[in-house]
């Protein structure tokens, strides 16, 4: 239910914008297109792709740039992502579709530093798989009581522990920001690479009016985008 989150966010810390520093390489600019190109050849079973997108509710309640996070499974050798979204519930997209729907986020990718065993693999994917369809939540992250629903960073730190990748005592309780840091600290994971998503660039057309419809489309289209990932989440 985003109406906790974004009762965290009118009502909530006023340091809520001050984002702590980050040590992340810098990132490089890309298209949707370009990173699925780009981390295709990276990818395998249990890497991790964190999202710094627009919600400002999750951005202000857990004082964090990270907002999503999704797994990656090797499916005959082509990455799915399985991920809990926000007016979706949990869902598995190809590579190609997970990043042609992320916007302008930055993504930051964690691999884990010993490749999964193909036992840790089947279990992993198993758990993923059987919570297909679950409806989305976030009121438990607020009261820390198990519900029917079920937030990015809950179904992913359930799946690392259904393969016995990590423990954690009440996982509706952790934020994607947490889950990063626990695998970092922790030294199951390393942080990849880091790609800041852009538009891609639309051909100039060839008379003034036309160039004034598009330009006025492209910023009406952004400006819906990004006021859909401010308050909606997604």
């Amino acid at each position: 239910m985003q109406w906790i989150l974004l009762t965290a966010l009118f009502v909530g810390c006023p340091d809520a914008n001050v984002e702590p520093p980050t040590t992340d390489p810098v990132a490089s600019q890309m298209t949707a297109e370009e990173a699925t190109e780009h981390l295709k050849p990276a990818l395998q079973t249990g890497t991790l792709i964190f999202s710094q997108g627009d919600c400002l509710a999750i951005r202000a309640y857990t004082l964090s740039p990270y907002t999503h996070v999704g797994a990656v499974v090797l499916r005959h050798g082509q990455p799915m992502i399985y991920d809990a979204q926000g007016g979706v519930g949990v869902r598995c997209l190809s590579l190609e579709r997970y990043m042609a729907i992320q916007g302008t986020a930055r993504l930051c990718v964690l691999q884990p530093k010993q490749d999964f065993s193909a036992e840790r693999a089947e279990q992993f994917e198993r758990h993923l798989n059987k919570e297909l369809g679950r409806p989305y939540s976030v009121k438990q992250h607020v009261t820390g009581s198990r519900v029917a629903g079920v937030h990015c960073a809950e179904y992913l730190t359930e799946s690392l522990m259904a393969c016995h990748m990590i423990h954690a005592k009440n996982p509706a309780r952790v934020s994607p920001a947490s889950l990063r840091e626990g695998l970092l600290e922790g030294d199951l994971y390393t942080a990849d690479a880091v790609l800041q998503l852009e538009l891609p660039k639309t051909p100039p057309a060839a008379s003034w009016c036309s160039r004034w419809w598009q330009c006025t489309k492209d910023c009406s289209w952004y400006c819906c985008r990004k006021m859909r990932g401010w308050v909606l989440c997604q």
